[in-house]
Parts: C-alpha cells; sequence; structure tokens
C-alpha cells in the first residue's frame, strides 16, 4: 500500500495530524467513520483515542 493510499484511507501521524485528516474525511461528507486503533494498543489508549477524536 502506498504513502498516497494510506493517508487517503487512514489516520496516521500524531494528533494533530490525525484531528486534522479526520477534519477532511468530515468535510467531505464522512458522518460514521470507523475508528480501529492500532493492534497492541491497551485498553488505556483506546480510551484516549476514543475522547481524543470524538465530535466535541
Amino acid at each position: 500500500m502506498s504513502d498516497a493510499m494510506l493517508q487517503a484511507l487512514s489516520l496516521t501521524g500524531d494528533e494533530a495530524a490525525c484531528l486534522a485528516q479526520l477534519d477532511r474525511f468530515r468535510s467531505a461528507g464522512a458522518t460514521l467513520p470507523v475508528l480501529m486503533p492500532p493492534r497492541g494498543s491497551t485498553p488505556a489508549m483506546v480510551r484516549r483515542t476514543i475522547d481524543l477524536l470524538a465530535p466535541s
């Protein structure tokens, strides 16, 4: 999978990059993004991801 395809289909990078990409998806019409934490994430990491990416 190319870097361009990975960026077009997923959230990658630091918090700011992930939030910006999620905003782009929402601006393009995404109403129900499917979020999958990385393999090996702890429950605390999953909770933090949900808290960070949830709509305000």
